[in-house]
Formats: C-alpha cells, structure tokens, sequence
C-alpha cells in the first residue's frame, strides 16, 4: 500500500526488500543461535565422561562417554537414540515458531494457526503454497527455506555423529 501526494509518493507501508533481507538477517541468526545452543548442550550431556571401574587384575578406574557402546537397537540405545530425536524436533518446533511469532507479529499472515502451518511448510521447504502469505514479506518466507534446509542437515550430521558414538566407531 502507498502512501503518497499528489504527483510522486511521499513514503510506502509496503516492506522494501532490504528491510525484508534484515529481518531474515536477523531470523536467520536467531535459529543458528537456537539450534547451534541446543545440539552443543545436547552433544554436550551425551558426550560427558564418567568413571567406570575395569577389572583387569588391578581395580583401575577408566573414564569413558555415559552412552559409549551402547548398541543402537538395544533397549538402552534405543532410548537414548529416541530422546536424541525428540531432543532434535524441539529444535526444529523452537525455530518454526519463531519465524511463525514473526509473521503474526508483522500481520504477515491472518492468524498464529495459519503463521504456524506456513512456517512449517517453509521450513521443510515443501513448497505446497505461498497463498497464505502477504506477498509483501515473502522473502522472509524464502529465507526461512533456505535456513530450514541448512538447519535439518546440521541435525542429520549430528545424528549421525551420535549413533556412530552409540556403536563406538565416534
């Protein structure tokens, strides 16, 4: 929507493109921050050490990782690799609501259920629509994408990180 005098406009509502690309700038920081935080604090509970007691003839203690050696299929690898998993999709939850609070905050969108949905599908970048989007703030939509690609590799090189540890070739 412009806004102007007769003649040439005096100032425009609609968000220019440079003011779009800071807002991604500053959406995309927030998301490496959010994500970046959690698989190091994640990384770091699962790679903490503890003591365990060796019978080799002589009672030595050995410091080894909490989860080294777990088998994957196991009972107690399974668990640790379904927590390792919800621990990821709450990464993922946090960032899409974030870009989800944007575009409700900026009235991109008509309403926080349909912010959520359109920031789901952006970030996954499944592509079915951007109907439900002002046109205005699509690029903050494609940066999403572009963010939301990077994010969900970044999460599968951790997870694999995480069950080559659990078989002990990490």
């Amino acid at each position: 929507m412009d806004v102007g005098v007769e003649g040439g406009e005096l100032f425009s509502l609609t968000p220019s493109m440079t003011s779009q690309l800071a807002l991604s700038a500053v959406m995309v920081v927030v998301a490496v921050v959010i994500h970046g935080a959690g698989l190091f604090s994640l990384g770091n509970m699962l790679t903490r050490e503890r003591e365990v007691e060796v019978q080799d003839g002589e009672n030595t203690t050995e410091r080894r990782y909490r989860f080294e050696g777990y088998q994957p299929l196991s009972w107690r690898g399974g668990l640790v690799v379904v927590g390792v998993v919800l621990a990821i999709f709450a990464l993922h939850f946090a960032e899409i609501w974030a870009f989800a609070f944007l575009y409700s905050a900026i009235d991109a969108v008509p309403d926080l259920d349909t912010a959520i949905y359109f920031s789901s599908i952006a970030y996954a970048t499944l592509g079915f629509t951007d109907n439900y989007i002002d046109p205005s703030w699509r690029m903050i939509a494609a940066s999403e994408g572009i963010i939301g690609v990077l994010l969900l590799g970044w999460s599968t090189a951790f997870f694999v990180r995480v069950l080559s540890q659990l078989e002990g070739r990490g």
